[in-house]
């Protein structure tokens, strides 16, 4: 694998990491949320957490088998 593939796929990882940290911090304090506001948390949580997965699906998909 060259450097610059490498190089990628830490930073795809990394993106993936600091948008699970912020979706943690959602996620814990879910509770203190009023109920107009629950459901829409939850959709961010859950375009978080899409999104987190899909960058590391394709950094997956960029190390070999």
């Amino acid at each position: 694998m060259d450097h610059e593939t490498k190089d990628l796929i830490a930073q795809l990882c990394t993106r993936a990491g600091m948008i699970m940290e912020d979706a943690s911090a959602e996620a814990l304090t879910i509770a203190l949320q009023s109920e107009s506001d629950l459901a829409a948390k939850l959709d961010t949580l859950i375009e978080a957490i899409a999104t987190s997965s899909s960058l590391l699906t394709a950094a997956r998909g960029l190390t070999p088998s």
